[in-house]
């Protein structure tokens, strides 16, 4: 069992609440849907692209690049079908330090899943509050993970067979470097497969 399984444990939330009881046929209600775009990039590449890879250490070749749309954050997540790095760069419209990526992370995967959240606190919202950015491995099935928010439940899409980069402003403990999210992985009907909590600590 790798790390991020060992970190996803039962909670209470409202999320959850929704399909109390039972783990088929209910459904999650979204009030947002993210918007994901998979490309694959030539290297070297420009743009906002270029600016995130020049932060990574692909140089040349191909990569997959899932650019994702959310309420709280722009993200891009780059992998390269020979590499077992994977890497995140996180936006939330605010730069940290003139900086157009606020938050950065790189992970490891093995058989295609992260073996660490890769917990990214460093990003703020335009309220000057601190926005957490995590992967979640998708489940076999899983078409969705819907990720509960302060005031709404968030659908992000699976894409390209890779983690799901997942944002919240919502369960931030900056001081301790951890956030937990609320979240369920939905099939492509809805239904639920699983709902718990991921709790991930930033990597020291």
């Amino acid at each position: 069992m790798d790390r991020l399984s060992v970190t996803t444990i039962a909670c209470v939330s409202l999320l959850a609440a929704a399909a109390c009881g039972s783990g088929g046929g209910e459904k999650v209600s979204a009030q947002f849907v993210d918007s994901v775009r998979v490309r694959r990039v030539q290297l070297p590449a420009g743009g906002a692209v270029g600016r995130c890879l020049a932060l990574t250490s692909f140089r040349h070749g191909v990569v997959t690049v899932v650019e994702r749309r959310g309420r709280a954050t722009r993200s891009l997540t780059i992998a390269q079908r020979a590499s077992p790095d994977v890497f995140a760069c996180d936006a939330t419209g605010v730069p940290l330090e003139r900086r157009e990526w606020c938050g950065v992370s790189a992970g490891r995967l093995r058989n295609r899943r992260v073996t660490d959240p890769r917990l990214e606190l460093l990003c703020r919202d335009r309220l000057g509050r601190h926005v957490a950015s995590a992967f979640v491995n998708p489940l076999p099935g899983a078409r969705w993970v819907a990720v509960e928010q302060r005031r709404s439940t968030e659908l992000y899409p699976a894409a390209a067979g890779l983690p799901i980069r997942i944002a919240t402003i919502a369960g931030v403990d900056y001081e301790h470097a951890r956030a937990t999210f609320r979240i369920a992985q939905l099939d492509a009907r809805g239904r639920i497969l699983s709902q718990g909590c991921l709790v991930a600590n930033v990597a020291g």
